[in-house]
């Protein structure tokens, strides 16, 4: 339990959630995916379901279940649409309190998840600004322009320098994937 809480903790001082599940990985705790498999006997069919990614780290993370709440409500099936399954928000979810004993303190599980909440509206506003900042200037060489090493294309790579001023540069495509 104690490891868990331990986990809990590292959002908190800043770690992201690929740096969580290289520490998982190496201390070779299983995935959720890969737990399942092993108490049913079987092998695991699908690569994502044995080892750790950031994704498994957030989905982790945002599972109430550490807090000693279930979760009911969570997929609602309408097969009279032909929609066989549908996963509904957080907000329709029925939480019950005090279902077990947590593994992580409820307040510290709250404050977590209002963190993740202020980070998503962090970056998500970043990118309306980029957004608004392409509507304002359009890379007009899209597609036009390509590498002299490589061929790839070189799209418009926006710098915010300051308040108000943005830097453009052409950046070959394969050194953004790096």
């Amino acid at each position: 339990w104690l490891r868990v809480m331990s986990y809990f903790a590292l959002p908190a001082v800043g770690a992201p959630n690929a740096e969580i599940a290289r520490r998982l990985e190496e201390a070779g705790a299983p995935t959720a995916g890969r737990a399942k498999y092993d108490r049913a006997g079987k092998q695991a069919t699908s690569r994502d379901s044995r080892r750790w990614h950031a994704r498994n780290v957030n989905r982790m993370l945002a599972n109430p279940v550490y807090a000693g709440r279930v979760a009911m409500g969570k997929w609602t099936q309408k097969l009279y649409l032909g929609i066989p399954h549908e996963k509904n928000s957080p907000e329709e979810w029925l939480l019950v309190e005090g279902a077990h004993e947590p593994l992580v303190d409820p307040g510290d599980f709250d404050r977590l998840q209002r963190e993740h909440e202020e980070r998503v509206a962090r970056r998500r506003e970043a990118l309306a600004a980029t957004e608004r900042i392409r509507e304002l200037h359009p890379d007009r060489l899209a597609g036009k322009v390509r590498c002299g090493v490589c061929g790839a294309s070189m799209p418009v790579s926006y710098t915010h320098l300051r308040a108000h001023e943005t830097g453009r540069n052409l950046v070959c495509r394969l050194l953004l994937e790096k």
